[in-house]
């Protein structure tokens, strides 16, 4: 889903009876919807708050473990050898990593703790290839972002992101409907997030650090 939409299915909550409609499958269109809405006095001045509402949204869903799970594989001479094991710098794997969630290697998996923000705790000598699951950091958007840009998120997240943004915009006007819609927002969150771990993990990226 494009930065575009969620403003445009964000302000279609927001005010019903403007009754906006877009071609998902247009850019020119999705570009021309949003701009004819800036001139709308109804609207205006809603679109300069959407990308800080959208920004808090994401923060929540990377809070709650909501970003997409992911595998990398690497070899040990990437982490600093200790006594028992090793020490793992993550921002010198990959600068997005926002947590490990399991390691394993010849397909055991392996014990490790948190030492710092940045830092774990391998529980393994073994030399050779790892696998580390992990969650990534979330890019966050600014007004100078495209709208064509493609957050990478589950397509069932961010169809869930309107309803948070809404409840932003409409806070200090209506807080008895900004409060519905926020808890709605994390109703269906605590949904996605509860069949995510039912199922189990599935990671969508693999890439290698040898």
């Amino acid at each position: 889903m494009k930065i575009g939409e969620l403003k445009l299915s964000t302000l279609m909550l927001t005010v019903p009876s403007l009754e906006i409609s877009f071609d998902s499958e247009s850019d020119d269109n999705i570009r021309e919807t949003i701009m004819d809405l800036k001139e709308n006095p109804n609207i205006s001045d809603y679109i300069p708050l959407l990308p800080s509402a959208i920004n808090r949204a994401i923060s929540i869903i990377e809070r709650r473990g909501g970003s997409p799970a992911r595998l990398m594989r690497v070899d040990s001479f990437n982490f600093e050898k200790i006594k028992n094991g090793y020490r793992i710098t993550l921002d010198k794997l990959k600068k997005d990593i926002l947590s490990i969630t399991k390691i394993m290697i010849n397909g055991h998996e392996c014990a490790f703790e948190v030492e710092s923000a940045n830092t774990i705790i391998l529980h393994s000598e073994k030399v050779g290839e790892y696998e580390l699951l992990y969650k990534p950091r979330l890019a966050r958007i600014t007004e100078a972002t495209s709208d064509f840009y493609e957050l990478e998120i589950d397509e069932a997240l961010l169809e869930l992101i309107p309803y948070f943004a809404k409840s932003e915009l409409i806070l200090s006007e209506y807080p008895d409907e900004a409060k519905s819609s926020r808890e709605h927002f994390f109703e269906l969150l605590d949904e996605f997030l509860g069949r995510e771990r039912e199922y189990g993990v599935k990671f969508d990226t693999v890439f290698s650090l040898e």
